[in-house]
């Protein structure tokens, strides 16, 4: 099943610059082999490429990153209230 356009919009309006590198990285480590320009036409609403296994690991990379950047803020805050 197929995920609608607008929500393939969103998620890559999300990812910040460049994060198709970053994806590629991670589905290496894991063993899944694909090229930057593939990840790219996966991710473009536009295209017709449609790939789970990118789009997944896509949504945990931005997981990932809120989390991050949560712990980030948390930690200012704190430096902050001392």
């Amino acid at each position: 099943m197929k995920i609608k356009k607008n929500v393939l919009i969103k998620l890559r309006e999300s990812l910040p610059a460049g994060s198709a590198e970053s994806i590629k990285e991670r589905l290496n480590e894991k063993g899944n082999i694909f090229s930057t320009s593939y990840i790219y036409r996966v991710l473009d609403p536009d295209s017709d490429d449609y790939n789970t296994i990118i789009i997944d690991e896509a949504i945990n990379y931005l997981e990932e990153l809120s989390i991050l950047n949560h712990q980030k803020e948390r930690r200012i805050l704190d430096s902050v209230n001392q």
